[in-house]
């Protein structure tokens, strides 16, 4: 091989070499935010369905009542005039026991 072109070959060598060194760290940059765009869709989409079922909730709590009256006795525990609550106690192994008035 002449000493021209091997002179060419190196100087090309190089030129690769330097283009690896100086664009391989923006393009791996590039693929980890490529991914984290991903993730975030998925998280755009997950709250995009809860946020529709929260939607829903909130349109029924204001148009049924009987929904609404459920939602109160169940999560607040609260009862009508002249209405009794039981709660039972679970046991250890997971059974309900003992009522409480």
């Amino acid at each position: 091989m002449s000493p021209t072109k091997l002179k060419i070959l190196v100087s090309i060598a190089g030129v690769l070499l330097l283009c690896a060194i100086v664009y391989l760290p923006g393009y791996t940059k590039y693929q980890d935010l490529k991914a984290r765009a991903g993730e975030l869709r998925d998280e755009i989409r997950r709250l995009e369905v809860l946020n529709k079922d929260l939607e829903g909730k909130i349109a029924r709590l204001q148009t049924d009542v009987s929904y609404l009256e459920g939602i109160v006795r169940e999560e607040l525990g609260l009862a009508k005039p002249g209405e009794v609550v039981y709660k039972a106690k679970p046991k250890a192994g997971g059974q309900r026991a003992a009522i409480e008035e």
